[in-house]
C-alpha cells in the first residue's frame, strides 16, 4: 500500500486495505482518502469520550425503563392507537 507521509490514501487503495487501514485507525492514525487526487473523506479513530460501551447503554435502558408505564393499555392496544 503506497501511502504519502501525510496519511493520504487513493479511494482504491482504500477499499483494497480497508481491514488494514482499520485496525491502523483502532491505533490512533488518522487518513485522508483522496478520489482523483481530491481529499473526500477522513479515516479517523473515535475520540474517546464518544466510544460506545455496550454494558452502559443496556445499564441506562433498565434505568429508563423504570417507572414507564402503558397506562393500562397492551402494547397491541398501543400500536393499534398508534396506527390511528
Amino acid at each position: 500500500m503506497k501511502e504519502k507521509l501525510s496519511n493520504q490514501i487513493s479511494a482504491f487503495e482504500a477499499k483494497t486495505h480497508f481491514s488494514n487501514l482499520i485496525k491502523r485507525v483502532k491505533d490512533g492514525e488518522k487518513f485522508t482518502i483522496l478520489k482523483h487526487n481530491a481529499p473526500i473523506a477522513i479515516l479517523m479513530p473515535i475520540p474517546s469520550q464518544q466510544r460506545f460501551n455496550i454494558e452502559e447503554a443496556i445499564k441506562n435502558l433498565g434505568e429508563f425503563r423504570q417507572g414507564k408505564k402503558l397506562a393500562g393499555l397492551s402494547l397491541k392496544e398501543l400500536i393499534t392507537v398508534g396506527r390511528k
